[in-house]
């Protein structure tokens, strides 16, 4: 997924969750003096994240994330991470998964 996509998406979920207009949702906000995000706002944004984009963010992660390019950035790196293990999870499922029969 390209970046400005990304973008544009978390800018909704700012716009949802903030009632700020998504067109004012710059990358180089600070999550907590530009859109002032308290503690909940910042959990709240980080499950719509990972709804939206099919990511897990750890409340380490969450926490690290200062501006808006960095929550970007993690979600790109977690989309791109995400698809590179894709094609090796279809090969074991194409390969039927050889089971060697320990399952009862």
């Amino acid at each position: 997924m390209e970046r400005e996509i990304i973008l544009k998406n978390l800018a909704e979920i700012v716009r949802e969750t903030l009632d700020i207009p998504a067109a004012r949702v710059a990358e180089d906000m600070s999550l907590v003096h530009d859109l002032e995000l308290d503690s909940l706002l910042m959990v709240r944004i980080a499950v719509a994240a990972e709804d939206r984009f099919g990511v897990t963010l750890s409340d380490e992660d969450t926490w690290a994330l200062h501006t808006v390019a960095d929550a970007v950035t993690f979600i790109e790196r977690a989309l791109e991470h995400t698809a590179a293990r894709a094609p090796r999870q279809a090969a074991g499922t194409a390969t039927g998964g050889q089971d060697d029969g320990s399952r009862t």
